[in-house]
């Protein structure tokens, strides 16, 4: 201490009252404050949810019980779709879509059947080799619950579809995503086959094609 001549008596003893306590010197003037990094949440990052709307036609494909196959009117309606990803490429999906379409009965005549779908299931978005990757083909699979209601007695018709019933669902299609936006486009084959159903002769499959569009958030 004697040799730091540039020192007062004051600062003498403030150093060593510091070196007695143990403690931090205060520094002298305004000390500015170094915000520290947030830590990164446990959760994780978001996983985007999207919702699709779109335009389906639909075209069921009847059995009689005399095995006779029977092409049905052409039904045109909306869907809409919400779901999100369990990947980058696995995205989960549920929603409806409805239309009406003509059903034969036995006088040859062909009233409207009314066709609510309940659908639900898994698509997978690849980017096939050599394309940009705002392109995706996809591919659908899942499982949907039919209503089929209608003024006119079930038993008019040919073939009866009335109430609810189960099919299996698949789809193939492409899908362009618009550049630097969250909104997509979409169009797709879709098919289904009837895996429960109220009566043996209410067999039934269907195809249909679909157009739409997808906003991410």
């Amino acid at each position: 201490m004697s040799r730091q001549g540039a020192w007062t008596e004051k600062e003498k003893k403030e150093f060593l009252e510091y070196l007695r306590s143990g403690g931090q010197a205060a520094p002298k003037g305004q000390a500015k404050e170094i915000p520290m990094p947030e830590a990164p949440s446990a959760a994780g990052p978001r996983k985007p949810f999207f919702v699709s709307l779109a335009f389906t036609t639909d075209t069921p494909v009847t059995l009689a019980g005399n095995a006779a196959v029977r092409r049905e009117g052409t039904g045109l309606g909306p869907k809409l779709l919400a779901g999100g990803h369990v990947f980058t490429w696995l995205r989960y999906y549920a929603g409806v879509s409805g239309n009406r379409f003509r059903l034969q009965k036995l006088d040859g005549t062909k009233p409207l059947v009314t066709h609510l779908q309940i659908p639900a299931g898994f698509e997978i978005a690849l980017v096939p080799l050599g394309t940009p990757h705002t392109q995706y083909l996809l591919l659908r699979g899942g499982a949907a619950l039919h209503r089929f209601s209608s003024s006119t007695p079930a038993a008019q018709f040919v073939t009866p579809l009335d109430g609810w019933q189960g099919t299996v669902n698949a789809g193939i299609g492409y899908e362009w995503q618009i550049h630097d936006s969250g909104w997509r486009v979409h169009a797709l084959l879709e098919g289904y086959k009837d895996v429960v159903r109220q009566s043996p002769t209410a067999r039934f499959y269907g195809l249909g094609f679909t157009l739409g569009t997808v906003y991410t958030f």
